[in-house]
């Protein structure tokens, strides 16, 4: 009886988390969420021999987690490392832990936005196209080859956006794929020991 009770809630409270989820129907949906610069953003680069690199950024206004994982190409982790980057100002501060002195290093990066964000012009829907399905739309090469990327589209898909190019990553050619997810849930806290540094 109790299962069965517990059942018809779940049933009931169903809508209600799946209406919780953004509406995804265009590209002009999609970049609105970006706007808010709060999300998930996942890339894995994807080299020849199926090796590859994942970048995992939670992006939270002025500040990011930056994960950094390294797989071989039987899928075995064989690197990682976690730093933080956040907006002070005008500048862009990296955050990274040196192990020899146990201690969090705060030092000001090269970068002009945050990791994540994407460059102004990617997100304009004007400067994509339809692409070969429905719902899917490739970025103008004027748009991706200043960024070192042979070519860049975006395939909305069951509420998803998810984005494929193709780059250059440590002098080798690599297949990327972007999945965005968790819009304006993430939040990031900076270690205390950044604080002080």
């Amino acid at each position: 009886m109790r299962k069965t009770i517990t059942l018809f809630i779940l049933i009931l409270l169903l809508p209600l988390l799946v209406s919780c989820k953004p509406k995804i129907k265009s590209l002009e949906d999609f970049f609105t969420l970006l706007e808010q610069e709060n999300y998930v953003l996942k890339t894995t680069y994807i080299h020849q021999d199926e090796s590859k690199v994942v970048y995992t950024i939670e992006l939270a206004k002025d500040k990011a987690k930056v994960t950094y994982d390294s797989y071989d190409n039987e899928g075995v982790k064989t690197f990682s490392i976690v730093t933080y980057v956040a907006k002070e100002k005008a500048d862009i501060f990296s955050y990274s832990f040196n192990q020899s002195k146990n201690t969090w290093v705060k030092q000001i990066s090269n970068e002009n936005r945050l990791p994540g964000t994407l460059p102004e012009d990617w997100t304009n829907p004007d400067n994509y196209s339809p692409y070969i399905k429905e719902n899917q739309f490739m970025l103008s090469a004027t748009y991706t080859n200043p960024e070192r990327y042979n070519y860049f589209y975006l395939l909305i898909e069951n509420n998803d956006v998810t984005g494929y190019g193709k780059t250059v990553l440590a002098d080798a050619s690599v297949k990327a794929i972007w999945s965005f997810s968790n819009y304006g849930k993430v939040k990031v806290t900076l270690p205390d020991m950044t604080k002080a540094s």
